[in-house]
């Protein structure tokens, strides 16, 4: 009986190395085949080098098909590719291109070609370039430390700046936002470095996109000012009202120089009547109050914000009137 225990001891160094070898060229044949591979979802831009047109929205569609087709090994180490569109002159505002396999961007894979590209065109949206200089706009936030005040508003070094983009965005804007002043981080006068606003700007160009801000500051200041006049915001309703507060007080706050100089002979408490919303004779309304006669950046407080009044009945007789006048002509 044939002993086949000894096919398989003997010369198994020698066996190991056939096999091993077989192997490699079997794997070597397969790596070097040719082979096909998809790839979705590879991202549409366009190369634009033409500086009176811009780029409106996405291409339509922003993502395609590419099938790459090479040697297996070389397939399977090539990463996404990305599609460039080069775009030197536009000539209308709607563009639909054929994608060339020339703008596939493969790695560096010399083996690996484009086969296919699905959908094959692609439309860009392309919109005039506006550039137009434009004022810029910032707001204060927060509140100066405790015992300052500005002494005027924050001045920027530059009043506009140049706005560049699709003209249908250039035309709906009337300013240039820039990102918020902070007070509570400043301690003494001096200039602030803002930045624009890059979320309300986002695909526009601005220059400068940073300006100097003149802060000045001083001492806070608190004075009082007592028998300041109300006033109604309309004279002509004063004879419908039985009477008004004879005087309040104010308290103004604001810098030094500013509270000083305050006249406070021109200041005074105008109660807000609404010709059309007067109230029925005999019945009481409460009217908001506002100062008048302060200059910027002074504020003042009242003790109260609102007033009662009430309207002369119909029957109540005018103060002002005489008696004798009161019942016309005997």
């Amino acid at each position: 009986m044939p002993n086949f225990s000894g096919f398989f001891t003997r010369n198994v160094r020698l066996k190991v190395s056939a096999f091993a070898v077989a192997l490699l060229l079997w794997l070597s044949v397969q790596w070097e085949a040719p082979g096909r591979f998809q790839f979705e979802d590879v991202p549409v831009r366009v190369d634009l080098s033409d500086p009176d047109w811009v780029l409106v929205g996405d291409p339509q569609p922003a993502v395609v098909t590419v099938s790459l087709q090479g040697a297996a090994g070389d397939l399977s180490r090539t990463g996404r590719p990305t599609i460039l569109v080069p775009m030197d002159e536009v000539t209308t505002g709607d563009t639909t291109v054929v994608l060339r396999s020339q703008w596939v961007r493969v790695q560096d894979r010399p083996g690996v070609g484009v086969e296919d590209i699905q959908p094959s065109t692609v439309r860009f949206t392309f919109e005039p370039v506006e550039r137009r200089s434009i004022p810029l706009a910032f707001s204060l936030e927060s509140e100066l430390p405790e015992g300052l005040a500005l002494s005027g508003p924050p001045l920027p070094a530059a009043q506009e700046v140049r706005v560049s983009g699709p003209r249908s965005r250039i035309a709906e804007m009337d300013s240039v936002r820039f990102r918020p002043l902070d007070l509570s981080a400043i301690t003494e006068t001096g200039t602030v470095m803002l930045r624009v606003d890059s979320a309300a700007v986002q695909g526009l160009q601005v220059q400068p996109p940073q300006v100097e801000v003149d802060v000045r500051i001083e001492d806070s200041e608190e004075r009082i000012v007592e028998e300041v006049p109300y006033v109604l915001s309309d004279p002509e309703l004063a004879d419908e009202f039985e009477s008004l507060p004879a005087a309040g007080v104010l308290r103004l706050t604001g810098a030094r120089s500013l509270v000083e100089r305050v006249d406070a002979a021109q200041l005074e408490i105008v109660i807000e009547v609404d010709p059309d919303a007067l109230p029925e004779p005999g019945e009481q309304v409460t009217l908001p109050l506002r100062v008048r006669g302060l200059p910027d950046w002074v504020g003042a407080t009242l003790d109260e914000d609102e007033v009662v009044l009430t309207r002369r009945s119909e029957d109540e007789e005018d103060p002002d009137v005489p008696d004798g006048e009161a019942g016309g002509a005997s």
